[in-house]
C-alpha cells in the first residue's frame, strides 16, 4: 500500500525524469567536443602568418596565431550550434565560394600542350595585345649649364651625333638617363612635358630630332617601335596560366552539373 500510495504522488516522477535527463546529458558529455590542432592546421597558420609578416613567424607569434585559430574555431562551432549560419546570405555565399575554390585548386592538371597554348592565343589575340611602345636614345643640353652658348652647343652636338658620336659622350646629365626602352607615347610625354606625336613616328627611326623645353634641348633618336602584337614565346607563361584557369573553370562546371543530378530544383514558374 505504501508503494502504491507513493506512486500516486508527483514527486517520484519528477525525480525519475530528472535522473533520466541527467543520464542523457552525461551520455552526451561522455564524448566531449574536441578541437584538433593538427600538423596541417599548424602548417596553414604558419603559412598565413608568413604571408602577412613577409617572413617566417617566431615561435611566440606562431603560438599566438594558433590561439587565435582555436578562438575562431570555438566561436564558429558555437555559432553553428546556435543556427547563426542559417539564412545568412554572406555565410551562404562564402561557403559556396570556398567549395568552388577547393574544387578548382584540388584539380590536378597536366601541363598544357603547345597546341593548347597556340589555340588559346588564336582564340583571343586581342586579350594579349600590348600597347605600342618605343625605344629612344636621348641627349640633353642644359640651358643653365650652357648660358649664352646654348644654341651653338645644340648645333654642335647635333653635328657630332650626325657624324656618329657616341650619345653618352656628348651632352649634359639627365636624371632619367640617356636610354628609354619600351615606353608608351604617354609615358614619354609625361617625362618631357610635350606632345611627341611628330617625333614618335615609324618613318623617323634613326633620325635625330630636337625637342625644346624650359630646361634645355632634348635630342631624341627613335630606335625602334613595337606594335604590341602578341609574341608567343614571351606570352607562354601567361598563356599557360590562362589555359589552366579555363580547365579549372570547366572542372567546376562539371562538378556543378553532377550536383544538379542529386537535387530536385523546385522553382516557381513566372506568371
Amino acid at each position: 500500500m505504501r508503494l502504491a500510495g507513493a506512486l500516486k504522488q508527483p514527486l517520484p516522477y519528477f525525480v525519475l525524469l530528472g535522473t533520466l535527463v541527467f543520464l542523457v546529458d552525461a551520455g552526451f558529455s561522455a564524448t566531449p567536443n574536441s578541437i584538433d590542432v593538427s600538423p596541417e592546421v599548424r602548417h596553414e597558420v604558419r603559412a598565413r602568418l608568413e604571408q602577412t609578416l613577409s617572413r617566417p613567424p617566431t615561435p611566440a607569434e606562431l603560438e599566438q596565431g594558433l590561439e587565435q585559430w582555436v578562438d575562431s574555431e570555438l566561436l564558429f562551432r558555437e555559432a553553428t550550434k546556435l543556427g547563426l549560419d542559417q539564412n545568412d546570405s554572406v555565410i551562404h555565399d562564402h561557403l559556396a565560394q570556398k567549395l568552388r575554390h577547393i574544387v578548382q585548386e584540388r584539380t590536378v592538371l597536366p601541363e598544357p600542350s603547345e597546341s593548347e597554348l597556340r589555340e588559346a592565343l588564336k582564340a583571343k589575340p586581342e586579350r594579349y595585345m600590348g600597347p605600342v611602345t618605343f625605344d629612344v636614345t636621348h641627349v640633353f643640353i642644359s640651358r643653365s649649364a650652357s648660358g649664352a652658348k646654348f644654341e651653338p652647343r645644340v648645333q654642335e652636338t647635333l653635328a657630332q651625333l650626325a657624324r656618329g658620336a657616341e650619345p653618352r659622350s656628348v651632352g649634359d646629365h639627365f636624371p632619367r638617363g640617356p636610354e628609354f626602352r619600351g615606353l608608351t607615347r604617354l609615358q614619354f610625354e609625361q617625362i618631357f612635358g610635350a606632345n611627341l606625336s611628330a617625333v614618335l613616328r615609324a618613318d623617323r627611326i634613326g633620325a635625330w630630332q630636337m625637342l625644346e623645353s624650359a630646361r634645355g634641348a632634348h635630342l631624341l633618336r627613335l630606335d625602334a617601335v613595337s606594335d604590341g602584337k602578341p609574341n608567343f614565346e614571351a606570352l607562354r607563361p601567361a598563356l599557360r596560366a590562362d589555359v589552366q584557369e579555363m580547365k579549372k573553370q570547366a572542372r567546376v562546371a562539371a562538378y556543378l552539373k553532377e550536383l544538379r543530378k542529386k537535387y530536385a530544383l523546385d522553382a516557381p514558374t513566372a506568371r
